[in-house]
């Protein structure tokens, strides 16, 4: 029998017998997402910054089997739908945070082994690729790219710069073939794309309105 908690949730639960370990899916997702949440209002907390590391990246792997249950027909799909948007009400109240920092870390990790102040290790491209791509799966759920402000838009083109010289790097320390690398590239390099666009339309927008509104400004007497 699948769990029911409060406020008249127990009903839309009921409903849906074939889906249990659906159902555990997303409230397991909904008490991660509090954990999360009240680790980050507690960060002094023993181990804080591992514990939030390892039940971020694991609300994001529920979250996308939550998202792909969302797809099914009737009664089910709306009860996905529902909790999904719950979860996700829940994880934009601290996501852009995690967002921000995780990817300044990574950005200057990266940049850091790019300039030689650390060390090239061998595979340093495909360790940056993952993490980029989990941030990038984050800034799916957030709205993409168009929704992040121009200092994200700028670490994120800074963070696919960055595997694309190291996935360059890692061509000249190995003896693997090249050709090893080109989905790599080829992400990296659309992302990178996307992330540039977004950032010229942005700042040819707000040039845009600056001009407009000095236009408008009444002369003082």
């Amino acid at each position: 029998m699948a769990a029911t908690s409060g406020g008249g949730r127990g009903p839309d639960i009921e409903h849906l017998p074939p889906s249990n370990r659906r159902v555990q899916v997303v409230q397991e997702a909904l008490r991660i997402s509090q954990e999360l949440q009240a680790l980050l209002h507690d960060p002094a907390e023993e181990n804080a910054k591992a514990k939030i590391s390892d039940h971020f990246n694991r609300l994001m792997n529920l979250m996308g089997l939550v998202h792909g249950y969302c797809r099914e027909e009737g009664e089910a799909g709306s009860f996905f739908k529902k909790k999904y948007a719950e979860i996700m009400r829940t994880v934009s109240k601290f996501s852009l945070g995690i967002l921000a920092s995780g990817l300044e870390r990574t950005v200057q990790e990266s940049s850091r082994i790019v300039d030689g102040t650390t060390p090239a290790a061998l595979g340093a491209s495909s360790k940056i690729f993952y993490k980029m791509s989990e941030f990038d799966t984050l800034i799916t759920m957030l709205g993409g790219y168009p929704s992040l402000s121009l200092d994200l838009l700028e670490m994120i083109k800074t963070g696919w710069q960055n595997v694309l010289s190291l996935t360059a790097r890692d061509d000249t320390l190995s003896e693997l073939e090249k050709d090893d690398a080109a989905p790599l590239k080829l992400v990296a390099a659309k992302r990178l794309n996307d992330a540039d666009v977004i950032l010229q339309e942005r700042r040819a927008a707000d040039s845009q309105e600056a001009a407009f509104q000095r236009l408008n400004q009444s002369p003082t007497a």
